[in-house]
C-alpha cells in the first residue's frame, strides 16, 4: 500500500544531528519495516531548530520505499504568536499549489497530523474529495488552547475572533475516516468539541518512541558526563527533570523543596536538564541554589546514566487541560527509564498514577512536594517497587514496537475497510 504520512514540527530522517524520533518517523519506519510504501509530507521549517530545511519545494529519497516531500513556507521564532499562524495558513495555501501543479495520484491512505488546523483541514477536504480513507491524529487541543491565557470574561469574544480556527477543526475532525489521540481523555475531549459521532474505530495510540540501545563506551562517555557537571554517581539521592523549559511547568515547589532541603542539610541534589522560552526564568528562579544543576540539554546516553542515579522524575505541568486531558511524553519516557513520578498535574497523569501505583501525587504546595521528595530519599525500598512497577508498565501499554504494530494494523485495517465498503 501507498501511505502519505502528513505531520509538521517533527524532526525527520533527513535532519542531521541524531534527532529524536517522534509520530512522523516512528509511525513510518514500522510501515515501511511493514513493506508499505510512504511518502511524509512535512514542512521546509525545521520546527525545533527553528531553522529551514529548503527554501523550495523538495522531494528527497530516504530509501526505495521513504520519501520526504517538503512543503515552503516562511517560519517563525516563537511556538506561540502571529508568525506561525501565518506560517501555518501559508503551508495549506502551497500545499494546495503543490497538488494543483502536479498529477499526484491518491494514496491507499492519508494519516494527517493535527495541528497544525488549516492544512489538516485542507488535506482532509482534498482526500474526501476523492475517496481516499483518513486517520487524523490529534496531538493538541487547537484552538480551545488559543484561549488558555485569557481571563474567562474575555475568552467568548476571543473565540469569536478565533471562529474560522474552530470551524476548521470542527469540520476536520467530523471528516476524518478515523481519529486517532494520545490518550483517552484527549479522544474524550475530541469528541465534546467537535461534536463527531463516537464509535470504537477510533483509537488511543501513545506517544512513544523505540528506546535507544547504548554501548558500553556510550554509558562510560554518560558517566563521565556526570562528573563533569559535579553529579557523584557514588549515590543516587537526586531527582531530575529532562525538557524543554516553557511556561506551562511550574517549577516554584521545586525550588521552595530545594531551598528548605539545602537549609536543613538534606542531601539531595535536583539536576534540572534542557533549555527554551522560559531558559532565564528558571535559571533566576533556581539562582543561590547549590544543590540544583542546571547542565542545559543532554543526549540520550546522559539521560540513561542519569537516570540511573537518580531516585525520581519530576513532571511539574501547570494544570491545563491540554495536559490534564493527556499523557505527555515525558511521562512515557520516566516508565521507560524506571523513575518514580513526582507531579502536579491532575487528569490522567493523576489518575495512572493511583491505579498503576508509579508515582507520587503531589497538591502542588511546597509542603507536599517536599514530603513526597523526602518520602522516596528515606524509603529506598519504595522507590525499588515503584520503579519496577514502571518499567513493567511501559513494556505492556507503551513499548514502541508494540504500539507501532497496533498503529499499523489499524492503517491496514481501515484500507481493507474502505475497500470493501
Amino acid at each position: 500500500m501507498k501511505i502519505w504520512v502528513v505531520q509538521t514540527g517533527e524532526p525527520l530522517h533527513i535532519d542531521g544531528g541524531n534527532p529524536r524520533p517522534m509520530r512522523a518517523m516512528n509511525l513510518s519506519d514500522r510501515l515501511v519495516e511493514r513493506g508499505h510504501e510512504v511518502v511524509i509530507w512535512s514542512s521546509s521549517f525545521y520546527h525545533q531548530e527553528k531553522i529551514h530545511r529548503s527554501k523550495e519545494f523538495k522531494e528527497i529519497s530516504v530509501s526505495d520505499r521513504l520519501t520526504v516531500k517538503l512543503i515552503p513556507s516562511r517560519g517563525y521564532s516563537r511556538n506561540i504568536g502571529l508568525g506561525r499562524l501565518i506560517d501555518h495558513a501559508q503551508l495549506a495555501f502551497n500545499m494546495n499549489r503543490i497538488l494543483g501543479d502536479t498529477s499526484e495520484s491518491k494514496p491507499d491512505l492519508a494519516f494527517i497530523g493535527f495541528p497544525p488546523i488549516e492544512l489538516a483541514s485542507y488535506m482532509l477536504s482534498w482526500l474526501t474529495k476523492r475517496g481516499c480513507p483518513t486517520i487524523l491524529d490529534i496531538k493538541d487541543q487547537w484552538p480551545s488552547l488559543f484561549l488558555e491565557p485569557f481571563p474567562n470574561k474575555l475568552k467568548p469574544f476571543v473565540q469569536f475572533c478565533l471562529s474560522p480556527y474552530f470551524f476548521l477543526a470542527r469540520s476536520a475532525m467530523k471528516r476524518a475516516t478515523v481519529v486517532t489521540t494520545m490518550s483517552k481523555g484527549y479522544l474524550d475531549w475530541m469528541y465534546r468539541f467537535s461534536d463527531r459521532k463516537r464509535t470504537n474505530i477510533d483509537q488511543v495510540i501513545p506517544l512513544t518512541g523505540p528506546r535507544r540501545e547504548h554501548s558500553v563506551t556510550q554509558i562510560n562517555e554518560g558517566r563521565e558526563w556526570l562528573r563533569s557537571i559535579g553529579v557523584d554517581a557514588s549515590h543516587d539521592r537526586r531527582f531530575v527533570f529532562i525538557g524543554s523549559f516553557m511556561s506551562v511547568f511550574d517549577f516554584t515547589p521545586v525550588r521552595d523543596a530545594a531551598k528548605k532541603m539545602l537549609e536543613s542539610d538534606i542531601d539531595c541534589q535536583f539536576v534540572i536538564c534542557g533549555d527554551g522560552g522560559s531558559s532565564n526564568e528558571l535559571h533566576e528562579l533556581m539562582s543561590g541554589l547549590d544543590n540544583v544543576l542546571l547542565p542545559g540539554w543532554i543526549d540520550s546516553s546522559q539521560m540513561v546514566a542519569l537516570a540511573q542515579v537518580s531516585r525520581g522524575a519530576i513532571i511539574p505541568y501547570k494544570n491545563i487541560e491540554n495536559f490534564t486531558a493527556n499523557l505527555p511524553n515525558k511521562v512515557i519516557d520516566s516508565l521507560g527509564l524506571g523513575l518514580p513520578i513526582i507531579t502536579q498535574l491532575e487528569g490522567e497523569l493523576k489518575k495512572l498514577i493511583e491505579q498503576e501505583n508509579v508515582g507520587l501525587f503531589s497538591d502542588g504546595s511546597e509542603i507536599d512536594m517536599y514530603s513526597n521528595l523526602i518520602e522516596l530519599l528515606e524509603d529506598r525500598k519504595k522507590v525499588t517497587e515503584i520503579s519496577e512497577r514502571c518499567l513493567s508498565l511501559y513494556e505492556r501499554d507503551f513499548e514502541h514496537q508494540t504500539v507501532y504494530d497496533r498503529f499499523v494494523d489499524l492503517i491496514e485495517k481501515t484500507v481493507s475497510d474502505s475497500d470493501s465498503a
